[in-house]
């Protein structure tokens, strides 16, 4: 009798199709309860492993569906390749180089999403306000607002960052919105010259993995930050669903939790 060869998961109900899979049993322990994000159809699509991987195809058409499956399989067979590798090595410190160059990555994607029609002013000063206020914010704000893009960026970089390496990037993350807001700013007022930032960002160099030192070796970012947060408040009046769309992660504005949504500060220029 052959192999029977994996296919879409057709919800009994709604009629969807589904990838449904396994998580390797070698790995449940390292990668149960982690969000990932999955590209289906060119769609992100945040993902929390258990003890397996269940995501919506986002169709209802057999063949479809195949191909959606087929294509999604690939990318899940990836993460279990990096699951293993960090299992084996540990997770990586990155390099001031690559911290810079992913979040390059994320400054480009924001401005390219919005610069051919960025709307009105008002919703970027407001959306730098945030930005300036997350700043300051304790560590867990900064991850609910870019910790799912953060893991974007470094699952397709095939990187697993240690824990100071991935507070540099959330930071650095940050600081690449308050420039994209103020460059589209300048592309709502009419302003098309050069970017400043355009040459700012380097390329992300080839993977070169540089281990975490063990438990001891050295003081971690941890203590620096207050796990508190702040008391709920409302959305920044005037941000538009595209905007919002710039911290894909959360329904909130620029993608922050209620805890650090505050009104934005028009930028010193």
């Amino acid at each position: 009798m052959g192999l029977r060869m994996a296919t879409p998961w057709k919800h009994p109900t709604t009629g969807a199709y589904y990838l449904r899979e396994r998580v390797p049993t070698d790995l449940i322990a390292t990668v149960k309860g982690r969000k990932v994000v999955l590209t289906v159809d060119g769609q992100a699509k945040s993902v929390t492993l258990g003890e397996t991987v269940k995501v919506s195809l986002g169709t209802k058409e057999p063949k479809r569906a195949v191909v959606l499956y087929r294509e999604t399989s690939a990318v899940v067979q990836e993460l279990w390749t990096q699951a293993r590798q960090e299992v084996a090595t540990g997770p990586v410190r990155l390099t001031g180089k690559q911290v810079q160059a992913l979040s390059g990555l994320y400054y480009r994607g924001l401005v390219s999403a919005h610069e051919e029609d960025p709307g009105s002013a008002d919703q970027w000063e407001t959306l730098s306000g945030v930005a300036e206020e997350l700043t300051d914010a304790p560590r867990q704000a900064q991850e609910n607002a870019l910790g799912e893009e953060a893991d974007r960026l470094l699952q397709q970089a095939g990187l697993s960052a240690d824990t100071p390496s991935r507070l540099r990037l959330l930071e650095e993350m940050d600081h690449a919105a308050r420039k994209a807001s103020d460059l589209l700013w300048m592309r709502s007022k009419g302003d098309y010259s050069p970017d400043p930032n355009a040459s700012r960002y380097p390329e992300l160099p080839p993977t070169a993995e540089t281990h975490a030192p063990r438990d001891g070796e050295t003081v971690t970012l941890t203590d620096l930050f207050d796990l508190s947060c702040y008391p709920s408040l409302d959305h920044p009046a005037g941000l538009s669903r595209g905007v919002l769309s710039c911290y894909p992660s959360l329904d909130h504005p620029a993608g922050l939790s209620r805890g650090v949504c505050r009104s934005g500060r028009a930028m010193s220029r």
